[in-house]
């Protein structure tokens, strides 16, 4: 009996897309514990979570973070996420003198 696909016994194959999305939580994750490091000097430990897999998507990750009970939630979301962006968006800025 041949198998076409290893589908039938992973249903979800690891894929490049699936590493881009760990990628992403991993970076989302690592950007909060530095916010909460340095803002509230607590320390956390999301990007471990990603790392042992018991964080696996952005909607795990946020219900995490939210869990933290934090009154400035609103604005470290804020934080984080111009953070990200401007990472994302720094390589691609024209730095030429003149």
């Amino acid at each position: 009996m041949g198998c076409g696909s290893l589908c039938v016994i992973d249903p979800l194959p690891f894929t490049i897309q699936n590493r881009l999305a760990v990628r992403l939580v991993l970076e989302r994750a690592g950007m909060w514990d530095f916010v909460f490091r340095t803002l509230l000097l607590t320390e956390t430990s999301f990007a471990r979570a990603v790392d042992l897999e018991d964080i696996t998507t952005i909607e795990e990750l946020g219900s995490e973070v939210n869990a933290t009970s934090c009154e400035f939630i609103t604005e470290m979301s804020i934080i984080v996420d111009t953070a990200l962006t401007l990472a994302h968006e720094y390589p691609t800025f024209d730095r030429s003198p003149g």
